[in-house]
């Protein structure tokens, strides 16, 4: 698969089915989560798993999320940072894209929850006294796509939508951006993420 096509079919999922994680998979989601954290460790970064999403739900609900609109989950896994340190955010960032990539390939859908507006008694009741929480993965079995109906994600504009030439008014002629081999950093850009894929940077 090449770089283009990975980035393309990447997508969060906000919805997810009622039923949990088989014991199976939860076991195969601890075992990523341990390899992880043995690499993030020095960074002052660690992934924990909660198994009962419904507990951390209803604690962050009306407070997490999009405008304070949770997403419900069967199951979360948080990641406990270093706030004061740059390098923990970057990493803690990376090393969850990283997570994202493999629960993807255990056919388990995920979406990134921010939780930093909420109170610090709803994440003590949520992780316990692991309040230093800022960034969830929501996490859960994708419902089927049958490939009719409304999508849950949107299609992103084009290299020419968002590149211009000399003035924001001229369009890029993708030829020319090709001479200048700036065509597939471009096209990789256009992947990067964004809440409900509307690209607030270009």
């Amino acid at each position: 698969m090449s770089m283009n096509e990975f980035l393309e079919n990447r997508k969060s999922v906000r919805d997810f089915k009622s039923k949990n994680l088989s014991d199976s998979d939860l076991k195969k989601v601890e075992s990523i989560i341990f390899d992880i954290n043995n690499l993030a460790k020095k960074y002052d970064v660690n992934f924990k798993l909660y198994k009962d999403g419904s507990v951390v739900y209803n604690s962050l609900d009306g407070e997490g999320g999009y405008d304070g609109t949770m997403i419900k989950a069967n199951h979360y896994i948080a990641m406990e940072a270093d706030k004061n340190n740059e390098l923990s955010m970057i990493f803690g960032a990376f090393y969850f894209e990283n997570l994202i990539t493999k629960l993807d390939a255990l056919n388990v859908g995920s979406c990134w929850v921010t939780i930093s507006n909420a109170s610090e008694e709803s994440k003590k009741s949520a992780f316990g006294d692991n309040s230093n929480v800022d960034f969830l993965l929501a996490m859960g079995y994708a419902p089927n796509e049958f490939g009719f109906g409304k999508k849950k994600f949107s299609s992103r504009i084009g290299v020419e939508e968002f590149v211009c030439d000399k003035s924001l008014s001229t369009p890029i002629d993708i030829d020319k951006l090709q001479n200048y081999g700036l065509d597939e950093l471009f096209s990789y850009l256009r992947f990067a993420p964004s809440t409900k894929n509307e690209q607030p940077w270009r």
